[in-house]
């Protein structure tokens, strides 16, 4: 179940079984964000953690493309690893980003409360 893995115990993992259980954890998130039925307050947690995990553990550089994608579908584009995300994936990263905040990249709810405040019932991002 994707809301039952134990990070602690993944968080001490070192060489091929943190990249087995990291790679898990993303076929099985990247599954969930394909599930029309999907749970953000299911999937939303998973992200900061596994970005932790990616950015802490050099071992698990290879997934950094493959996380930033995860995070660009479940709207979290604040955790998209700009310098190793695709082109499409760093492109929505640089839309979302408010120089003017010192840079700061918005996450999806963020863009929508902007949307609302700054375009009622216009057209969103």
């Amino acid at each position: 179940m994707i809301d039952a893995f134990d990070w602690a115990r993944i968080t001490a993992l070192k060489g091929d079984a943190l990249k087995g259980a990291v790679f898990s954890i993303l076929r099985s998130a990247s599954l969930e964000v394909n599930n029309p039925e999907r749970s953000d307050a299911i999937l939303l947690p998973i992200i900061p953690r596994l970005a932790d995990i990616i950015a802490n553990n050099y071992e698990l550089k290879n997934y950094r493309e493959p996380f930033s994608a995860l995070a660009r579908a479940a709207g979290l584009w604040n955790y998209i690893d700009k310098e190793f995300a695709d082109t499409s994936d760093r492109l929505v990263a640089e839309a979302v980003t408010v120089p003017e905040l010192g840079g700061i990249t918005l996450h999806r709810e963020q863009i929508g409360a902007l949307n609302e405040i700054f375009l009622p019932g216009g057209t969103s991002f």
